[in-house]
């Protein structure tokens, strides 16, 4: 009799769980990972959709750029994100000027084909410079963008040369020196300030990458529980470390069924060492150059937040979503 009423329980889930999806024959689990993956697909082709942003942030044109080395050849690639939500592409030509927009969808084949490349040679400098200054509206053109736009860039692009203001050492908050001039440890140059930038933000990330420059960390709340607290690794970032610094975490991601009771901190426990457990990279957020009356947290919450609320899974990317354009597009020179 126990064991009959035990099938007849299993019965009852296994009907729960063969529900269709309203509206449709489909299970619902069916249902949410066809739509996970359409939404992959979309973000993929550059279709990253319309989002809400801080209330404290006026309404953005929003800016990627991401500068690969393909050994001496450097390949520049500015992504702009349109008001309707959909990406579009720049790429240089070999005299450094831009070219025609091309829809980000595009891109890949670009890229593919050779295009975009900036050959090695004594102009090679200027023209990786020119056409950076023009995807930040400071440029050649001779004309000065005022409307406001913020510019994603990854530090590690220009860790050697293109742009030197981005190095640790150089980097000076709202003191901007642009793409293309060198910086002597012993010179005083003369700086860009916002008022000379109306509506230029630019917000720097770096990642962990070869050199460790990020340490490990891992956000945790805690859930009291009848026997001691239970831990639930959910808290996400951004964290501030300094007046200008942060730090966004990514969260344990949906996916990670890992038992939240493994640790890798008791020694003693040595089967641990071989079982998957978050512990997320965090991504450093600094907003470098920002207009006068710019919330420094809002814009870090910006950047933390484009990690996960665009067309995508609920598991993070390691970028902001349009450097994560970028990212995607490197893989195809």
């Amino acid at each position: 009799r126990a064991n009959w009423r035990r099938s007849r329980s299993l019965s009852r889930v296994s009907c729960r769980l063969r529900e269709p999806y309203p509206g449709t024959r489909f299970g619902a689990g069916t249902i949410l990972r066809a739509s996970a993956a359409i939404n992959d697909a979309l973000r993929q082709l550059g279709h990253l959709g319309v989002y809400e942003t801080p209330d404290s942030i006026p309404d953005l044109e929003q800016i990627g750029i991401w500068l690969h080395h393909d050994g001496p050849t450097c390949i520049p690639l500015v992504i702009r994100l349109g008001a309707e939500g959909r990406a579009a592409a720049y790429l240089a030509s070999d005299k450094g000027t831009a070219i025609p927009a091309i829809p980000y969808e595009d891109l890949p084949e670009a890229l593919a084909n050779g295009k975009g490349r900036i050959r090695p040679g004594p102009q090679q400098k200027a023209q990786v410079a020119s056409f950076l200054r023009n995807a930040l509206g400071t440029g050649d053109s001779g004309s000065q963008d005022t409307h406001n736009r913020v510019v994603f860039v990854r530090s590690a692009s220009f860790r050697y040369w293109g742009w030197d203001w981005l190095q640790d050492k150089h980097i000076r908050a709202d003191r901007l020196v642009l793409p293309g001039v060198d910086i002597k440890d012993d010179e005083v140059l003369r700086t860009l300030s916002p008022q000379d930038c109306p509506g230029l933000r630019i917000i720097r990330v770096r990642d962990r990458g070869s050199g460790d420059e990020i340490a490990r960390g891992f956000g945790a709340s805690y859930k009291p529980d009848a026997d001691g607290p239970k831990g639930r690794a959910r808290v996400s970032g951004p964290f501030k470390f300094s007046e200008r610094i942060f730090y966004s975490v990514n969260p344990r991601s949906d996916q990670m069924q890992t038992s939240l009771g493994v640790t890798k901190l008791d020694s003693d426990i040595t089967q641990n060492y071989t079982k998957q457990a978050a512990s997320p990279v965090p991504l450093e957020i600094y907003p470098a150059f920002l207009q006068p009356d710019d919330d420094v947290a809002a814009f870090a919450t910006l950047a933390s937040s484009l990690r996960r609320m665009y067309l995508h899974t609920e598991q993070a990317t390691r970028f902001p979503a349009l450097l994560h354009l970028c990212e995607l597009a490197d893989e195809y020179i």
